[in-house]
This record gives C-alpha cells, structure tokens and sequence, in this order.
C-alpha cells in the first residue's frame, strides 16, 4: 500500500505562515518537508553555513567544561589495551605533499601567545614523572638528524671556515646528515673528511666553556667514534682556534 501522510502533519508542511529568524543572518526561513514539527523549532539557523559562522570565536562544546572524576576514570578504563587507529600506517609521499602544501602560509595557533603562570604550572605538573625511553629518545634524534625541511643558521666561526674553503677551491658541502647520528658542519665529499666547527659555550670549551651544557663532550665523541668506524676522518675546530688563525686550521687537515 502506498504510504499517506497523515492530514495535520500535510497542512503543517504546508503552513505559509510557519517561519522564523536565523539568528545569525535575520532571514526568515520556512520549515522544510524533511524535518519534523519539533526537529524544525528547535533549529537556530536556516543553513549550516550560518551555524558554522556563528561559532567562530566561541570555543567548542567542551570549552570551560570539566568531567567528573568517575567520568574520567572510565575513560582511562575503556581505553586500556586499544590500539590508535593509525599505529603502523605510513602516509605516501603524495599525501605527505598534500599536508606540506596545505599549510604553507598558515601560522601555528599558539604562535605569539603567552601562558599565563597558572597554565604553565598545570603543563609542568602533567609532565611530572613521565620518562621517555632511549629507544624513543634515539628514534627522535635519527627523525632530526635525517629531516630534510630542517633550516640551520650558519654561525661566524662556519662563515669563516668556509670562506677559507672557497678560497682554497676545495669541494664541500654544509650540514650533511651522516650515518645517522650526526649533521656535520662540512663534508668533504673526495677525501671523506668532517670539519665540525664547535662554539666555546655550546661545546664546553676547557678554556672558555662555562660548564654549563651538560654531555656535550661524551655526544661529540660518540659521533666522532661512529664517523671514524665508517671511514670518515674528522676534524674539529674550537671556535677561538677558528678566530685567532682559520689558516691554520684548515693548514692541519691532511688531504
């Protein structure tokens, strides 16, 4: 049997004069045939787009709102043992291009904002007893070293050194990921050759350092033993060496 609709819900559809305001534009919008009498009373807006626009600045649904403590611990409860969705999944390079294109020109939401000390004490108490591991901390250091979006600010001591390179007429190239352990300052690529250049402060210089940065000296050597397995000869400059002769330095590697 065909479906009829009942004779009060056909003359409500058809009811001129049932209309009302958006509440965001003003314009005065009728009810339409799929929503019900009480779906179309309960609607603000005549468009999502209106609705949308009127939550701009506003927060979202949770924005000021807390959960009960039980509320809370039931989540953690429900979420033991689950796996992320995307635990595994490798994005292809077509749709790693897509996200890198998507957000040139837009600025980070936090970007220029200051935190207020109480929200930076809640940041500093939640991050309290949380330890990363050294397989994390390792896997953390290879995506830096290897990231080929990094920018890195050539300093004065690297400014001169290769001005002495070119001058020389020596092939080189600058901030070379190498062996997964190390961005070297220079890569001779014909002779295998590293030249890092190390700040006094940044590097704990025995005559200028401060001894305030910590396990610089056992990285450095860490990196030098790894590069020195792999074939490469290395070869560091302090920065004092590099500004009282730069001649010098370059004169002591063996090509």
């Amino acid at each position: 049997m065909p479906n009829f609709r009942p004779l009060s819900e056909t003359k409500f559809i058809n009811d001129a004069n049932l209309v009302k305001p958006c509440l965001f534009c003003g314009i005065d919008f009728t009810k339409k045939s799929k929503l019900s009498k009480k779906e179309w009373e309960a609607r603000k807006y005549c468009s999502k787009a209106c609705a949308d626009k009127s939550r701009i600045g506003k927060g979202g649904y949770w924005t000021g709102k807390k959960l009960k403590p039980e509320a809370i611990a039931k989540m953690k409860q429900s979420k033991i043992g689950s796996i992320a969705w995307n635990k595994g999944k490798k994005w292809s390079q077509e749709v790693k291009d897509k996200f890198s294109k998507a957000r040139i020109g837009t600025k980070r939401p936090h970007k220029g904002t200051k935190w207020t000390d109480e929200s930076k004490l809640k940041m500093s108490n939640t991050n309290k007893g949380h330890y990363v591991s050294e397989e994390t901390k390792e896997k953390i250091r290879q995506h830096r070293i290897n990231k080929p979006t990094r920018v890195f600010k050539d300093t004065k001591i690297e400014i001169k050194i290769e001005n002495e390179l070119i001058k020389r007429g020596i092939n080189y190239q600058k901030q070379v990921p190498l062996c997964k352990i190390a961005v070297v300052d220079f890569y001779l690529p014909e002779y295998r050759i590293v030249i890092q250049a190390d700040g006094c402060y940044w590097h704990n210089c025995p005559e200028h350092g401060r001894g305030e940065i910590k396990n610089c000296s056992e990285k450095a050597i860490k990196q030098d033993n790894v590069l020195t397995f792999n074939g490469f000869n290395v070869y560091r400059f302090w920065e004092h060496e590099i500004n009282q002769s730069v001649e010098d330095c370059i004169n002591t590697i063996i090509l």
